[in-house]
């Protein structure tokens, strides 16, 4: 066979390659491009950025607090707490919430589409407790505390409303709607107790653990009706 012809066929053959291998290579360096990257927002040239349902916002806070590369973090700085959002706190806590020692709004931002959900992080101290909250800033519902108290506090507010009272005080203060039956969970360090908002893909979770003096309350989402 000639040279001509063998310079021919390795031509055909790499015309043939490339166009097999050449359309999945373009989506992968496509998806490696956007997972790699954030869409900007400027909202000085009038970007519209979508800030979502209240379930995007709390879907994107629990993956934030789990670690998830999805999202990043931006536009932490200084703020006022929401107004209300101490007289929500002392409807059902079991310690009284006078003042907070500091308070940030931040932004999660995911990578692969343009949108931005906003928050409010307080902190708040007194002579028994610490307490952190972070809040929804679009209805300024509480969707995460974390409350640090003595021991004794922690336990008389347990004995006193139970798991399920706990958190039907907490799922009241949020007025999304009625629980449904969820599971319990009862160990000699943590308790739980999860339901679901009847009729919505939110839920609700309390978990304490009272020989450490802790109690946390959170708002959750499922992707799934």
């Amino acid at each position: 066979m000639t040279s001509r012809k063998w310079i021919a066929l390795l031509l055909t053959l790499i015309c043939f390659l490339t166009g097999l291998f050449l359309p999945a290579l373009t989506v992968r360096l496509q998806d490696i491009h956007l997972s790699g990257s954030h869409w900007p927002l400027n909202h000085a040239n009038g970007h519209y950025a979508y800030q979502g349902t209240l379930l995007n916002r709390v879907l994107a806070l629990n993956a934030h607090l789990n670690s998830s590369p999805a999202l990043f973090l931006t536009n932490r700085e200084p703020a006022d707490i929401p107004s209300g959002i101490i007289e929500t706190l002392n409807a059902f806590l079991p310690v009284s919430v006078d003042h907070y020692e500091a308070a940030e709004t931040f932004t999660l931002v995911p990578r692969q589409y343009a949108a931005e959900y906003r928050y409010a992080e307080a902190i708040f101290t007194g002579e028994n407790y610490s307490l952190t909250v972070i809040i929804d800033e679009e209805t300024g519902l509480p969707l995460r505390i974390e409350l640090t108290a003595e021991p004794d506090i922690i336990s008389l507010y347990l004995n006193e409303n139970g798991l399920w009272g706990s958190l039907t005080k907490y799922a009241n203060t949020l007025s999304l709607g009625e629980l449904a039956d969820g599971p319990t969970g009862i160990s000699t360090l943590i308790q739980s107790q999860s339901a679901q908002i009847r009729g919505t893909q939110l839920g609700v979770t309390v978990t304490a653990m009272p020989s450490a003096g802790t109690l946390l309350f959170k708002l959750t989402g499922s992707v799934s009706p």
